[in-house]
């Protein structure tokens, strides 16, 4: 089973120019953060992975990356474990 989580946020005044949006995750708050995916608008859907999920989300333009967002958490317990058998 997949689980994923939609990520939304609010645009930069139009005067900035974005031209993308970057999210990035960690399992550990304050990072160090990977790079998931970039977008071009104002959400994103990402795949968890089991446990700890912190995400971040920073502002591109042609002069430079913004400072990152307020972080979000999403836990993730592990699944149960199905269709066991004794042999």
């Amino acid at each position: 089973m997949v689980r994923v989580v939609k990520l939304i946020w609010d645009a930069n005044p139009p005067e900035e120019n974005i031209l993308y949006y970057s999210v990035k995750w960690s399992s550990t708050s304050g990072g160090p953060y990977l790079t998931v995916t970039n977008v071009t608008t104002t959400n994103a859907t990402v795949i968890l992975k089991g446990g700890r999920n912190f995400f971040i989300v920073t502002a591109v333009n042609n002069f430079a990356e913004s400072d990152p967002s307020e972080e979000v958490y999403r836990h993730i317990a592990p699944g149960r474990v199905k269709n066991i058998k004794a042999q």
